[in-house]
């Protein structure tokens, strides 16, 4: 197995990181899934509602959660560009978007590395950086290292 990366753009509830629970959402953060499909006019690679039962079977989603995926590329800062530019237009409704819903936004990037192989190196763009100032996106780097031994 070598290195491969997927990228994709999250609307998440506004919430925090608790080390043992992980991502607890702000009560008052739930939003509604199908506005934000209709409003950007885009169908979502996956949602999570807060409350729906996890998939592993454990408990329940404490967030809600709308995901968006571009077309896989051949590296992850051209991933993260094609997520962009599917997304600029829409920059206006993404400000709308995170007033009314008290939401965040992020552009997640998970790397899968063997462990005898380095991880790779990210760069971002001027358009990449403009669209996550302009609707206040964060963006995650997740290296997923697995042991060949």
């Amino acid at each position: 197995m070598s290195t491969q990366s997927y990228s994709y753009f999250e609307i998440r509830s506004d919430g925090y990181f608790d080390i043992d629970k992980g991502y607890i959402a702000s009560p008052d953060s739930d939003f509604d899934l199908e506005y934000i499909t209709k409003t950007l006019e885009i169908e979502p690679a996956k949602t999570i509602k807060m409350g729906m039962p996890r998939e592993c079977g454990i408990g329940k989603y404490p967030f809600t959660k709308w995901i968006f995926s571009a077309k896989p590329e051949a590296d992850d800062p051209t991933q993260c560009k094609s997520i962009v530019k599917a997304l600029k237009g829409k920059i206006p409704l993404l400000q709308e978007i995170y007033k009314k819903f008290h939401v965040n936004f992020s552009i997640q990037v998970v790397a899968c590395i063997d462990d005898n192989e380095t991880a790779p190196c990210y760069g971002f763009d001027d358009e990449v950086i403009e669209f996550c100032y302009l609707t206040h996106t964060d963006i995650g780097l997740d290296w997923n290292i697995s042991d060949q031994e």
